[in-house]
């Protein structure tokens, strides 16, 4: 799925970063990419997957991740993110550097429900049960990262 910047939002937020007194800064889970896309023209700082990597006004990027942060859990949820989303239908999954997330706001509401409860099961049961990760469940969508990756831990 592929993420964009409403078009009417531009000439307002341009104006805001254009404003001296005032610093705006995209704290956003998504990845640098969707950020450099969306918001790589405008006058303001970047904080993509939680703050774990920042970049300055036109700025190159820099990491807050932890020098050794095990990854080794992320082969096995993602083929049980990618069994869960051909089972889905209208749902999708993001692979980002410190997590993984899955998306069912498209799909039926009451079947991703229950395939929600059903995934978080698979992974308790298996790939992440001695895995250094938190799951997050949100509205509609499961979020898989190594443990300490948040908005708070990340953030400067």
């Amino acid at each position: 799925m592929e993420l964009k910047l409403h078009p009417d939002l531009k000439g307002p937020l341009g104006a805001l970063c254009e404003d001296e007194r005032t610093t705006v800064i995209v704290l956003s889970g998504s990845d640098r990419s969707v950020l450099d896309e969306n918001f790589g023209e405008f006058k303001m700082w970047l904080a993509a997957e939680h703050g774990m990597f920042l970049r300055p006004t036109y700025g190159e990027w820099m990491t807050t991740m932890p020098e050794h942060l095990n990854m080794d859990w992320v082969d096995s949820v993602k083929h049980v993110f990618e069994y869960f989303t051909e089972r889905t239908p209208r749902s999708h999954f993001e692979h980002r550097e410190t997590s993984f997330v899955w998306n069912y706001k498209y799909a039926d509401v009451e079947f991703g429900r229950l395939q929600a409860r059903d995934m978080l099961q698979h992974l308790w049961t298996g790939p992440i049960s001695n895995a250094a990760v938190d799951v997050v469940q949100g509205s509609r969508s499961v979020e898989v990262r190594s443990v300490g990756v948040t908005k708070v831990s990340g953030a400067v």
